[in-house]
């Protein structure tokens, strides 16, 4: 696409600076960019959300509870454990994905896992890696948290967007272990 005879194929870029301690090297600039427009969907797509485990409703003496039609009354468990630690994990990754794709624009910048050529490759295990990398090189929450928010503000994304994709990336069901007693 151009606009006004002008091809729009950069992004913003700027700089971010760390206020480290002396004992961990000083200040460390960072350049950032935005994100592309798409990338949500893009990282989705490689890192899909979970999903819940089925239940059968119980009716309170113990029998399966069901519907008029005969057939048994399911309900996807939300609260299931590890349900919440594969939720946690996408969560966890999908920030790496969005940190990294932001600091693709420092190219002092290197990392030890090699990205994935396409689609097929097994993008969960690569930002694992980087996750792991991120670790390695002693970033800390705060830091991590700085860049992101820096990398949030260039690709022009307001935090009133980002709560309400919250709220919608995994609406809340009531969960109940037991139907009533249906005659």
């Amino acid at each position: 696409m151009k606009i006004a005879g002008q091809n729009l194929g950069l992004r913003a870029s700027k700089a971010v600076i760390l206020d480290r301690l002396e004992a961990r090297g000083g200040p460390l600039s960072l350049t950032i960019q935005a994100l592309p427009l798409g990338f949500e969907e893009l990282v989705n797509g490689r890192l899909p959300a979970p999903r819940p485990p089925v239940i059968f409703m119980r009716k309170e003496d113990g029998k399966a509870a069901r519907k008029p039609d005969g057939t048994p009354i399911r309900e996807e468990d939300f609260r299931d454990v590890n349900f919440q630690k594969k939720v946690t994990r996408v969560a966890v990754l999908s920030s790496v994905a969005f940190f990294y794709e932001g600091l693709k624009a420092d190219k002092s910048v290197s990392w030890g896992t090699p990205e994935p050529k396409g689609d097929e490759e097994n993008w969960e295990e690569f930002y694992s890696a980087i996750h792991s990398e991120l670790v390695a090189a002693n970033f800390t929450l705060g830091e991590f948290k700085k860049i992101a928010d820096e990398i949030q503000v260039l690709s022009g994304v307001k935090e009133g967007e980002i709560a309400s994709a919250r709220e919608h990336f995994l609406p809340v069901k009531p969960v109940h272990p037991t139907a009533p007693d249906s005659k």
